[in-house]
């Protein structure tokens, strides 16, 4: 899903990613609700915007047009 998150970023001026190793921090998987992996969160100045599980490219890019006006 990388490259398709870095894609969606180079199309959108106001697309930033991070990639976070759970195992390396636990407790961000916890606070979040992360139990499957991969999990892609979208937000926006804070705020929550969707949560997209597992490796489905169409899913991804559906949720970040949709929220793109948010």
């Amino acid at each position: 899903m990388k490259p398709v998150i870095e894609k969606l970023g180079e199309d959108n001026d106001n697309i930033e990613s991070l990639y976070i190793d759970i195992d390396e921090f636990p407790e961000l998987g916890e606070n979040e609700d992360i139990n499957e992996l991969p999990t892609i969160l979208l937000r926006k100045n804070g705020k929550y915007l969707d949560k997209i599980i597992g490796m489905n490219e169409s899913d991804l890019i559906k949720a970040v047009e949709k929220h793109q006006s948010d």
